[in-house]
């Protein structure tokens, strides 16, 4: 979902998690122009599922959520328990997958300009101000399945 904010900053990040379910395979990659996202962004553990913190990462997000999913917490239930009390919440985003394809994101309201994310079966993506709000639009369209477009 889309929704524009007032912060300028340029910060490009994008993330993505996901899941085979014909090989049972996880993956998470991010791509951003802050150096080391690698050590703060993604977590992935096998038979659990895969994470993802960005924009005001919080890093207890990867390793509790991941600790979450193993004792077989869907990806909805692991979002709210890691979200309940965290002071910085609208700041930040996170998506996951879960070892079964299930699926979450989540963007806070504060982050910077045309972040936001989609999630669906076996994945979940996360993006902030990519490039341009026209690219944004193209990005989100060309994650639906093709028929749709």
């Amino acid at each position: 979902m889309e929704k524009e904010r007032k912060n300028p900053n340029l910060v490009n990040t994008f993330s993505i998690v996901g899941f085979d379910p014909n090989t049972g395979e996880l993956g998470v990659a991010v791509a951003s122009k802050f150096l080391g996202v690698g050590s703060i962004v993604p977590w992935a553990r096998a038979g659990a599922g895969a994470v993802a913190t960005q924009s005001w990462a919080n890093k207890d997000y990867g390793q509790k959520g991941l600790e979450l999913l193993e004792k077989g917490m869907t990806p909805d239930a692991v979002l709210s328990e890691l979200t309940k009390d965290d002071e910085g919440l609208q700041l930040r985003q996170v998506g996951m997958v879960s070892a079964k394809g299930e699926s979450v994101t989540f963007t806070g309201e504060d982050c910077y300009e045309w972040a936001g994310g989609i999630a669906g079966a076996n994945f979940a993506c996360r993006v902030i101000f990519l490039l341009t709000k026209q690219l944004y639009k193209k990005w989100l369209m060309c994650s639906s399945p093709s028929r749709e477009r």
